[in-house]
């Protein structure tokens, strides 16, 4: 299906959701591969894995050719600029922000967060979002979008990142204390083909 959606980002950034539903050798097609790419994707056997590497290329690629990727640990470094990617089941979405630093998550609406919050978020997050699905789903991405946007290992979501009620709201502040220093995020949401993407772009 490729793009579903372009230009969710706004302050300069380029932005897309792929819908995955070629098979492999069409989203070849569909980007230019680097060799990093190639020897990437020849230590992959996973057939899911591949195809979610690959329309992350092809995504990048509509958005701007010149965009080339590489990984430090699980985190996606771009040649020039700042890149984030985040996939769920069929679902990819890609920010890139030539001077400013990015965080992207799309999680699939699922019953089973019920279960994932009881271990990862606190009083607070709880009460508000009162065993909804939508509202503990978008919790989760913004603690993902947290955690990559500050890079740490280790961070407890929990203890560690606040997200406050955002009911009828298009912003969703959230915090990240480490060692009694407190950051402030503010991140956009919506929801897409049954899923939650939720996004911010930060002066660094």
């Amino acid at each position: 299906m490729a793009i579903v959606l372009k230009s969710f980002a706004k302050d300069n950034a380029l932005s897309a959701v792929w819908k995955i539903e070629e098979d492999e050798q069409t989203l070849n097609k569909l980007c230019s591969l680097t060799q990093y790419d190639k020897n990437l994707l020849s230590n992959i056997s996973s057939m899911g894995r591949r195809l979610e590497i690959l329309a992350a290329r092809a995504t990048l690629y509509t958005l701007n050719p010149d965009i080339t990727i590489t990984y430090k640990g699980r985190k996606p470094i771009c040649n020039y600029g700042y890149v984030s990617i985040s996939h769920s089941d069929t679902m990819l979405a890609v920010i890139w922000h030539p001077s400013k630093q990015v965080s992207v998550d799309i999680e699939a609406y699922d019953p089973r967060i019920i279960r994932i919050a009881k271990r990862a978020f606190n009083i607070n997050e709880l009460e508000f979002a009162n065993n909804n699905i939508e509202m503990l789903t978008k919790i989760w991405s913004c603690k993902e979008c947290v955690y990559k946007a500050v890079n740490k290992s280790a961070v407890e979501f929990q203890q560690q990142i606040s997200v406050f009620d955002f009911h009828e709201q298009d912003n969703i502040k959230c915090e990240f204390n480490y060692k009694s220093i407190v950051k402030t995020f503010f991140f956009k949401h919506i929801s897409l083909y049954n899923h939650a993407l939720v996004w911010g772009v930060f002066s660094l």
